[in-house]
């Protein structure tokens, strides 16, 4: 199973780099470490990857303790299928309909769940969202509120293990349009309410019975900000920290005591490859990819990705026909949708975010959305199209050049968006 969107090549691309740091005393000291800090071992599991830089080795394995202690604690209170978690417990109240319901029923959960409610909530009633083209704020893209149709389409956690990640995952049905159409109702973030009660507890709830809620898409890139935050809590020299794909570089690599330089950071090509299909040059920032090759299952011939439309309640790139006759499959895939986004951002959790949202937009919107929120990436189409958005720094090294195989995105003004 690709576990990974970005991969950080970890050599030193001149020869005369070389030879200036093979002769430098370094004091710089480091530990690496893979450790297991989002999911259950019963259904998907995410890793933390990371290498620590600095001068102390005990300050280093302090902040690697906390590090890994403050993401499986998130873990613990997030995880939507662990019945000790207080995500389960607010996902489940009500779904007993012989059991009395109260919207007013509050369940306490940590500063991090506030955040988190809070970013999405900032996000999805800002206008930054509102482009030319599109009849409504693309930030609704983003909604917390989609776990029912995780479940209907069995995108969730429960029903999409490890194991049925494989590429010949075969599926004999999907939801039926009456299906669809009666779960998107419930599928409304203003349904879920949040603050503080007088003791300064944070709490969340409830208006409908039937509403549910999942952090999948920004509880990494928030996960590795915090992480992130540690770093600079115990003064780190530098790090490098990778929550499945969510990687974010921390300063500049160290190369001596007085030296330093950028990180070379791979995107991976969103088919089967050995090479890269660019290398960028980035430090103390954050680069999320989102795609629909990494989790999807197979129906019919028509691959179903995991990232789920909740305007249309569809997944990403599928077009329903409803006039199809019975027993014939009804999806088709849009043959010249997105099936990359690279979001570089000093914030992780919003490049996660705002990879998801340009990933629905489609190249054409995608690219009016980045440009409009000044954000800088790279998009990849099905039709072998890619976008380069905002100043990147690329090289091509090591075979990372896949992008030469791709023709670059024209918008309608004639602009190219190329390295």
């Amino acid at each position: 199973m690709k576990k990974l969107s970005i991969t950080l090549i970890l050599l030193i691309a001149l020869a005369s780099m070389m030879t200036f740091s093979s002769c430098q005393k370094t004091d710089i000291k480091k530990i690496q470490f893979y450790e297991y800090v989002f999911g259950t071992e019963t259904t998907r599991q995410m890793p933390l990857n990371a290498t620590l830089y600095g001068k102390d080795s005990q300050t280093l394995n302090k902040a690697k303790a906390e590090i890994i202690y403050t993401l499986k604690g998130m873990n613990t209170e997030l995880n939507t299928v662990d019945e000790n978690s207080v995500i389960y417990e607010f996902n489940q109240y009500g779904t007993n309909q012989d059991e009395p319901f109260d919207p007013k029923k509050r369940f306490y959960v940590s500063e991090h769940v506030y955040h988190m409610l809070t970013t999405a909530k900032n996000l999805y009633e800002n206008d930054s969202g509102n482009i030319d083209g599109l009849e409504f704020n693309a930030n609704e893209y983003f909604n917390p509120a989609i776990y029912p149709l995780m479940e209907l389409w069995k995108l969730d956690s429960l029903s999409l293990r490890d194991d049925d990640l494989d590429n010949d995952n075969e599926r004999d049905s999907v939801p039926t349009t009456e299906q669809i159409t009666d779960t998107l109702p419930i599928i409304d973030f203003k349904l879920v309410k949040f603050g503080k009660d007088t003791d300064d507890k944070y709490y969340i709830t409830k208006d409908q019975r039937d509403v549910k809620i999942d952090f999948g898409g920004q509880a990494k890139g928030y996960g590795t900000d915090l992480a992130v935050e540690i770093c600079k809590k115990y003064n780190l020299s530098a790090a490098i920290i990778n929550i499945s794909g969510n990687v974010y570089v921390y300063k500049s690599k160290p190369i001596s005591n007085e030296q330093v330089t950028k990180w070379t950071v791979g995107i991976d090509m969103p088919i089967e490859s050995k090479d890269k299909f660019c290398a960028l040059k980035l430090d103390d920032i954050s680069i999320v990819t989102s795609g629909d090759y990494n989790r999807f299952f197979i129906y019919d011939g028509t691959k179903y990705a995991h990232i789920l439309n909740p305007k249309t309640g569809y997944p990403l790139n599928i077009i329903r026909n409803h006039q199809t006759p019975e027993g014939e499959n009804p999806d088709k895939y849009y043959e010249e949708g997105l099936i990359s986004v690279t979001i570089i951002n000093k914030n992780s959790e919003l490049a996660d975010i705002y990879a998801k949202i340009v990933m629905l937009l489609g190249m054409e919107n995608g690219v009016k959305y980045m440009i409009q929120n000044n954000l800088s990436g790279v998009l990849i189409s099905n039709d072998m199209r890619y976008a380069a958005v905002g100043e990147l720094e690329q090289m091509d090294i090591n075979g990372a050049n896949g992008y030469k195989e791709y023709e670059p995105y024209v918008d309608n003004n004639g602009v190219e968006y190329s390295f």
